[in-house]
């Protein structure tokens, strides 16, 4: 026998949702990664041009968000502060081993380096490895191998080619410069992403064509393609197949078909990539489904292009995605497997470049460094927030009539075993609103109340359930008492649960 509680918030979502934001000031913050650890930790990895006793210039700098608190380090100076944020860049990647930080160091003057650093588990100070010594372009991508290592993708310094670096056991970083993705002088690389799925490596790859200098006709020929490739054990065999196009556009002049990628292989075995597609100005999400690859639309602006995109796989298989608006406020959606969500404004939050990152229970983080610099932030809906971190979340103490700021159990659900007839029952009993219709489930004006029978722990349902009781306690709330309608004893297995959704 089982008992337990369920929240839903996605399914749908069809209203506003709360949004809890934490922030640590700071001095002049750009661009943000985040990546969730096996500890159950935000690890993030942001730019800031000056820290308080830190040296003087742009550093990368290193912080640990849990549960409302901050402790944060320079990892090292990337280059001269001021300087143009596509030089120097972040990402975070992390596994269920272990959390990587990967940053493009550049100076003033020579090249471009790709720098990398273990952040979990640590026995120590952080140990910094070079990636590539100088053969890179700005852009570069960064995702967990097999075999719990970081794969680190970038465009070469002319803009042609591009280069796979993975990291060995020993501990050292081997290049792979694709020599089969080498294109001619009429055509450069604009953006590139690399995911990773067991042993499968996906490339995806923005280039553009000068037609009239090809002789391939008039404009710029653009497109964003995917490669997948089979990792093999000896690195220089590396070798991606053709390439899959998800977008193909023809621009009069120079231009890119899609910015702010943003790839990866869900926790639902799905790969995903979310972009901004520029010709058509819109926000999209494309899977990979059984017949190839499908782009849908999440939002289409008449000016501009839309901003801010980024997206997060969650295991139940939704995908979240974002945007920004003209304000640079971080808009959220979700993908549900058929539709999106309605845009939900992630409270007043300001962003540029807000990256998106789920937990192991697919609750959306957003890290985000404010547009003015002087505010890295984490948000996340308020209802799966622990503000008196008593393991109950706020949409549970609300639900429960909990105080979400005083640490108290009392107000969750209890199980009981029901005598009728001279047969006895599991039963669950739980205080909700007042108010409410229906026996099972029970709806209230804020929320939906639904006991939920399983036999396997994997399929819930309210099928063979039973209303026993319901009552009301003047200024407290209605409590109900369900049970199962099958005598103990007839399944080796039998579990109830409460699951609670917002209306």
């Amino acid at each position: 026998m089982l008992i337990g509680v369920a929240a839903s918030l996605w399914s749908p979502l069809v209203h506003a949702v709360a949004w809890t934001v934490e922030d640590e000031s700071v001095t002049d913050a750009n661009v943000a990664s985040a990546a969730f650890g096996p500890d159950g930790r935000l690890y993030v990895i942001h730019l800031d041009d000056t820290v308080p006793s830190s040296p003087t210039g742009r550093v990368a700098r290193l912080v640990i968000y849990d549960r409302g608190s901050f402790s944060g380090q320079t990892l090292e100076v990337v280059g001269p502060s001021g300087g143009t944020t596509i030089e120097h860049f972040v990402e975070m990647v992390a596994d269920r081993h272990s959390v990587w930080a990967v940053w493009r160091k550049k100076e003033s003057t020579g090249p471009g380096i790709i720098r990398a650093a273990k952040v979990y588990p640590l026995t120590g100070p952080p140990v910094i490895e070079t990636v590539d010594s100088g053969s890179s372009f700005n852009r570069f991508d960064a995702c967990m191998g097999a075999g719990g290592t970081p794969r680190v993708a970038f465009i070469n310094s002319n803009y042609r080619g591009v280069t796979v670096v993975r990291r060995t056991f020993a501990g050292t970083w081997e290049s792979n410069n694709l020599s089969g993705l080498q294109i001619p002088t009429h055509s450069i690389y604009r953006e590139i992403q690399i995911a990773a799925g067991g042993s499968s490596l996906d490339l995806f790859l923005c280039a553009t064509e000068n037609l009239s200098l090809s002789g391939g006709g008039t404009g710029h020929q653009a497109t964003l393609t995917h490669r997948s490739a089979v990792e093999p054990g000896t690195w220089s065999l590396l070798n991606f197949g053709s390439a899959t196009p998800i977008e193909d556009v023809n621009f009069p002049t120079d231009d890119t078909a899609a910015i702010y990628l943003d790839a990866e292989w869900t926790p639902a075995g799905q790969l995903a990539i979310a972009y901004s597609q520029v010709d058509e100005r819109d926000g999209k999400l494309a899977i990979l489904e059984s017949g190839g690859w499908v782009a849908r639309t999440y939002q289409d602006v008449s000016v501009g292009i839309t901003r801010g995109v980024s997206m997060a796989g969650a295991a139940d298989g939704s995908i979240h995605v974002s945007w920004t608006n003209t304000l640079n406020t971080i808009q959220h959606q979700v993908w549900d497997g058929s539709s999106f969500s309605v845009a939900d404004p992630v409270g007043t939050v300001r962003s540029f470049y807000p990256r998106l990152a789920c937990d192991s229970r697919g609750v959306p983080y957003f890290a985000s460094t404010e547009t003015d610099g002087s505010l890295l932030q984490v948000s996340t809906p308020t209802d799966f927030t622990d503000e008196d971190q008593d393991g109950i979340i706020y949409l549970f103490e609300d639900a429960f009539h909990s105080d979400p700021l005083v640490p108290n159990r009392d107000s969750l659900p209890i199980f009981s075993i029901e005598n009728v007839g001279g047969m006895e029952y599991l039963a669950l009993s739980f205080l909700g609103d007042s108010g409410g219709s229906g026996n099972n489930p029970y709806v209230a004006t804020d929320f939906t109340y639904s006991v939920e029978l399983s036999h396997d722990g994997t399929s819930w349902s309210t099928t063979g359930t039973v209303l026993k009781d319901r009552f009301t306690i003047p200024g407290r709330g209605t409590v109900s008492t369900i049970r199962s309608q099958y005598p103990i004893g007839d399944f080796t297995k039998e579990l109830l649960r409460v699951k609670v959704e917002r209306n």
